[in-house]
């Protein structure tokens, strides 16, 4: 199997993972500026935005008994929502921009339009 197949329609999150789709930063301005690839960096490190697309078998569980916790975590699956940077594992494969972030990492959900 080559790892550039991989897709959000092949690949499916383990235990407390949340399978999300990073957005993409512009890399020119409203203008037609283009910015400089430093820029774009520091952008998509600061805090990065992605969709929800498939969430783990055992995520919004409690981790001790395996119940289905009572609370609402405020997103579904379509959502926008946003994690630090640091708390996300890329998916293997060519330019992939999937990502797996535990459920308790996930810190809002962003109102932006498709």
């Amino acid at each position: 199997m080559q790892l550039k197949h991989l897709t959000k329609d092949n690949v499916e999150p383990c235990g407390y993972h949340v399978l999300v789709e990073l957005l993409e930063v512009e890399e020119t301005t409203e203008a037609g500026i283009i910015l400089a690839q430093d820029i774009v960096n520091r952008e998509q490190a600061a805090m990065p935005i992605g969709k929800v697309l498939k969430v783990g078998p055992l995520a919004y569980k409690n981790h001790e008994t395996g119940a289905h916790t009572n609370e609402d975590w405020g997103y579904s699956i379509g959502d926008y929502v946003q994690f630090p940077s640091h708390t996300y594992m890329r998916v293997a494969g060519e330019k992939s921009n999937l990502v797996f972030v535990l459920d308790h990492d996930i810190k809002a959900k962003v109102n932006i339009d498709d």
